[in-house]
């Protein structure tokens, strides 16, 4: 919805410009490529894994205790005493509820780190297009998952990728 919202004002933005006349230039970049080849996108992924890693591992951890648990529980469960189990019972349920949690709040974390991080990384992407549009006397810049037919737009993702490369 957001994407055909984005579409029909770009459309709406570019006819408007022509009949103007202040669209003379028109340029483009893709964005998915850009972040696929960009050693800042997988720096970032590198360091939200170093982050995160000993978290997985807590999480891995919680699972394994209460998966041995609950084997315990089925393999031993007719010679328990009911105390005994109702305990065991208790502590699985609790290991549960602890991995249900954490497991919660560190996906909250990943995501608003990655987002925080992504932002960052459009915030320079969008920079330098700025700047390499202004020097080139492009007028609009769009982004190449908007655009239909490129026509005679020129495609400025190789450049925007060369600057934010050094």
């Amino acid at each position: 919805m957001k994407k055909k919202f984005l579409a029909v004002s770009m459309a709406c933005l570019l006819s408007l410009a022509a009949e103007t006349g202040a669209a003379d230039k028109i340029a483009f970049i893709d964005l998915t490529q850009m972040v696929e080849q960009l050693p800042q996108q997988q720096e970032v992924v590198r360091q939200l894994q170093a982050e995160f890693n000993s978290r997985a591992s807590e999480l891995q951890s919680i699972e394994r205790r209460a998966v041995e648990k609950l084997k315990k529980l089925e393999r031993d469960s007719a010679i328990m005493k009911a105390s005994e189990r109702m305990a065991l019972e208790k502590e699985i349920a609790g290991l549960r509820e602890q991995f249900t949690s954490k497991a919660q709040h560190y996906e909250q974390e990943r995501q608003q780190r990655q987002l925080a991080a992504q932002d960052k990384l459009m915030q320079q992407i969008r920079q330098v297009a700025q700047r390499l549009a202004k020097q080139q006397g492009y007028s609009v810049v769009l982004d190449a998952s908007v655009v239909i037919d490129a026509g005679s737009a020129k495609d400025l993702t190789k450049e925007v990728i060369g600057v934010l490369k050094k």
